[in-house]
């Protein structure tokens, strides 16, 4: 978990909890990361420098059971700097019935800011989406 952490273009991961983090090092996901199901999961990312959530990626925790509410994605840095491009999707609908899922996006303080350089991504399904330090 030292060094930079990348999922390329090409990979996909399904689970039901998908958590990646690279303890000293930047996180780039261009790929797939799927934590759907009837009952939607979750997925975590961390870093201690930046996390880019690069064009192509799609982050998915969807749930399609009726009632069922949507997942959880949680993406976060604790010295870095968040960047969600554009082309990127982040998805945590609920199931027919359901409420959406939320999503909690962690960077550091920046004067009175927050280290957010880009939000870009096309965020879908969210009851709630909240920016806020680590």
């Amino acid at each position: 978990r030292s060094g930079n952490v990348s999922v390329a273009a090409g990979d996909s991961v399904k689970a039901k909890t998908i958590r990646i983090a690279a303890d000293n090092g930047r996180l780039d996901v261009a790929g797939t990361l799927d934590a759907s199901g009837e009952a939607a999961g979750r997925i975590e990312l961390f870093a201690n420098n930046d996390v880019n959530v690069l064009a192509s990626a799609q982050l998915n925790a969807v749930s399609t059971g009726t009632t069922e509410d949507g997942g959880d994605i949680e993406i976060g840095t604790r010295d870095g700097s968040l960047d969600l491009a554009v082309g990127s999707t982040i998805d945590v609908a609920g199931g027919q019935g359901g409420q959406g899922g939320t999503l909690l996006l962690r960077a550091p303080r920046t004067g009175n800011d927050l280290a957010v350089d880009t939000l870009g991504s096309t965020i879908a399904g969210s009851s709630s989406t909240v920016a806020r330090p680590p």
